[in-house]
């Protein structure tokens, strides 16, 4: 089946679920009858030279694995049998995958989402959008407040930083969208919003910025976080 935008996608589902007689996605995807070597969808655009977004060139991939699905999966194998290739220049790598999950509710996790991951694997459970979708996700710039430098390490905009790469800008949430669901944003270079993703809480009126203890456990390694924990002298009874 050949589609041509995000809509098109969604379609695919209703009439999946009517022909299969379900009301809901669950239920489509938890019938045992699915052969996914039979599956050929491709994601096109409409206008000529129009190139896909990152997200739905994953799409394209991910809808199509076959045998792949819902195990790890090495990104070099993505790479060189799928021939998965993304224009992010952090590659697929360090690509964020949260228009996939978040946006359209497919289940495509990083090991940073999933602990049974090695940072070299992704996983994507199933060709069917089965997770919540998280439609507040949209980040918001204050037209006010729009500024050509970073908030975060105030790189100008075109300049080189400190990397010695080109400061590209991305809209970067000023509290995370999973802590309450706002949308309020400044720009960011491209740097910083990958690096500190849902970290930190930046509180702009205290004009400080304050550590989400949870999502920096969370991204540890586990042996990382062991020694932290023998380090801090705590004990596995103190966690009871």
């Amino acid at each position: 089946m050949k589609i041509n935008n995000s809509n098109d996608i969604l379609y695919l589902y209703v009439i999946l679920q009517y022909y299969y007689k379900v009301d809901t996605i669950i239920k489509l995807y938890k019938n045992n009858f699915w052969d996914y070597n039979l599956w050929k969808i491709i994601i096109s655009t409409i206008k000529e030279n129009n190139k896909l977004p990152d997200h739905f060139i994953l799409l394209n991939c991910f809808l199509n694995l076959k045998e792949d699905y819902n195990k790890p999966i090495e990104i070099s194998k993505l790479e060189k049998e799928y021939k998965l290739i993304i224009k992010d220049k952090r590659g697929l790598g360090g690509e964020r995958p949260r228009e996939l999950n978040y946006k359209y509710g497919f289940p495509y996790f990083t090991s940073s989402t999933n602990k049974i991951l090695k940072n070299s694997q992704r996983i994507f459970i199933c060709p069917f959008p089965i997770e919540k979708i998280n439609p507040k996700r949209k980040a918001l710039v204050d037209i006010n407040t729009k500024i050509n430098k970073c908030f975060t390490c105030g790189c100008i905009e075109g300049d080189t930083d400190i990397f010695g790469n080109i400061c590209n800008f991305e809209k970067g949430h000023l509290i995370p969208i999973n802590i309450n669901n706002t949308s309020k944003a400044l720009m960011q270079c491209k740097w910083c919003n990958t690096f500190y993703k849902d970290k930190i809480i930046w509180n702009i009126e205290k004009g400080k910025p304050e550590f989400n203890a949870y999502a920096i456990i969370r991204d540890l390694k586990k042996t990382e976080l062991i020694k932290i924990l023998k380090q801090l002298n705590i004990k596995s009874t103190d966690l009871d």
